[in-house]
């Protein structure tokens, strides 16, 4: 493939992640203003709700008490929904600024052993990350040295 190709399906896949990152932030902005809670549920006596928050090595566990109330309980169980999905956004924010990442430091490199090395051509292919199918996106750079 002619290189001015490469660098456009390079270009056009950090377009596209930059768009998802502001997808995934937009979301993750959204969820925090709906309310987010941490915490597993357990009922006391089969009918009253509780959030259950692990503590840290020396601290205790805390009940965050919601009560027998069917509308607070949904409003608790949604809370916690929220948060869950904030945590895989989170996950799915730091692939994305990976992906962003390694992608600057290869062109940076590329843009110095240009600058630096003049002569022999020696192939490099590398896998950069995944588009949103899950297919490896590699690229060949002839790197001079």
């Amino acid at each position: 493939m002619p290189i001015k190709r490469q660098l456009n399906s390079i270009q056009r896949k950090y377009d596209a992640a930059i768009e998802i990152e502001k997808s995934i932030k937009k979301e993750m902005r959204s969820l925090e203003r709906q309310g987010l809670m941490q915490g597993a549920i357990s009922f006391k006596d089969g009918k009253y709700m509780r959030v259950v928050t692990s503590g840290n090595c020396n601290e205790e566990r805390q009940f965050n008490y919601i009560g027998a109330d069917k509308e607070k309980q949904q409003l608790a169980r949604e809370a916690i929904a929220r948060r869950q999905r904030h945590e895989v956004l989170q996950l799915s924010l730091s692939e994305i600024r990976n992906f962003q990442h390694q992608i600057e430091s290869m062109l940076d490199d590329i843009n110095m052993d240009a600058n630096i090395n003049h002569g022999h051509r020696i192939p490099r292919c590398s896998t950069v990350g995944r588009d949103q199918s899950g297919t490896p996106i590699t690229f060949q750079i002839e790197k001079f040295s």
